[in-house]
């Protein structure tokens, strides 16, 4: 799988020579059993498949871990700012 990408090229042989299964049947369940899960999904051709970027994570984690930090600092920022109007109760607003 290539960096910053979730489109995977599956195939089917090497699967079986790793895994050392017999029959393509225990590959296609644990395909399913996959899918089922939303770890990946169908691609655009039979050997073709997504990989959920949420479960699988094949990116730049800096720029990730960057850009959740500072959701995150945003998020806490409002809240606190919500937090403030709550217990304002206006009377040394004059």
């Amino acid at each position: 799988m290539k960096p910053k990408n979730d489109l995977i090229i599956f195939n089917r042989k090497k699967c079986l020579e790793y895994t050392k299964y017999k029959t393509d049947k225990a590959v296609y369940k644990g395909l399913a059993e996959l899918v089922k899960a939303e770890i990946i999904a169908r691609g655009p051709a039979d050997n073709l498949w997504f990989i959920n970027p949420l479960i699988v994570f094949n990116g730049d984690r800096v720029t990730f871990a960057k850009t959740y930090v500072r959701k995150k600092t945003l998020a806490a920022q409002k809240k606190e700012e919500a937090e403030k109007r709550q217990l304002s109760l206006g009377f040394d607003e004059q």
